[in-house]
């Protein structure tokens, strides 16, 4: 089967590291089935996918020029000392002792605190959800997720009885070999 042959192929590309989580999320999206898209049994990995098209949205120069603008417009609206702690949270979030969604969810509380519509900035509105949504990802959740998602395309593709046993032997060799290399 063609499309099972994909499938191992892509599996193992991704257990080496060839290829990236997000392709091969992507890969899946186009062997599953209407069953393995169901949100209730993937909502790790329905959630990331939503995070792969909103990240594809995010424009980099739009977002700079909003950033840009709101610090202006929060500059002309905080006094000294609040200037101070905001330019010092950025210098923090550039070394990477402030993670980003902590700086953008200050940032945001900051501009709503002086009557400023993070709504006014869209590029900066969008990378906020997209950041607000990745933190809702559990990856381990999302590993069992895909673990999980494989194990049932390939006993999709395989049509045959002969060909469910003949992966059920390739599956058991595959654990042999993992055990074989914690030696």
């Amino acid at each position: 089967n063609p499309s099972l042959s994909q499938l191992e192929d892509n599996a193992a590309k991704f257990e080496q590291g060839d290829i990236s989580l997000a392709d091969y999320v992507n890969f899946l999206g186009t062997v599953e089935t209407v069953e393995a898209s169901n949100s209730d049994r993937y909502p790790n990995l329905i959630r990331f996918r939503s995070i792969m098209k909103l990240e594809q949205r995010v424009a980099p120069t739009e977002l700079q020029e909003d950033q840009a603008n709101l610090m202006t417009r929060l500059s002309s609206a905080l006094d000294e000392t609040a200037r101070a702690q905001l330019r010092e949270q950025v210098r923090q979030v550039s070394a990477g002792a402030l993670n980003r969604e902590r700086f953008y969810a200050d940032l945001e509380a900051l501009a709503a605190s002086h009557q400023i519509a993070i709504e006014d900035y869209p590029a900066l509105h969008l990378y906020l959800r997209y950041l607000k949504e990745s933190g809702q990802v559990n990856p381990q959740a999302l590993s069992k997720e895909l673990e999980v998602m494989v194990a049932e395309l390939r006993t999709g593709l395989a049509g045959t009885p002969e060909s469910r046993k003949l992966l059920a032997i390739l599956e058991q060799i595959d654990l042999m070999e993992k055990l074989v290399d914690l030696r």
